[in-house]
């Protein structure tokens, strides 16, 4: 997690890190499928990988879409963040109960 950085001082330095990259065959490739916006998770995961030595491509798949993933694509990792609450349609108004 960064330390005292705000997001958009975050991505300036995820910007300045890409551009030190002279490798794109080491890079660790991520892909994020997700059923809810989450592309600030992004720019974090990118922090993470960079505090830890690691070059890294992160791809978004498009929204709401758990079944856009090419079998040909080489990623190392996928990341499924489901957002339960969207299965029931107004389950948001009856979370207390």
């Amino acid at each position: 997690m960064p330390n005292n950085l705000n997001y958009s001082q975050l991505i300036e330095f995820n910007n300045k890190k890409i551009k030190t990259i002279t490798s794109k065959k080491n890079l660790i490739k991520v892909k994020i499928f997700s059923n809810i916006s989450c592309f600030q998770l992004k720019e974090y995961l990118y922090y993470d990988l960079f505090q830890n030595n690691f070059g890294s491509k992160i791809s978004i798949a498009e929204y709401d879409n758990f079944f856009d993933y090419n079998k040909n694509e080489n990623n190392d990792f996928l990341i499924v963040f489901w957002e339960l609450s969207n299965l029931i349609e107004g389950s948001q108004f009856k979370l207390n109960s």
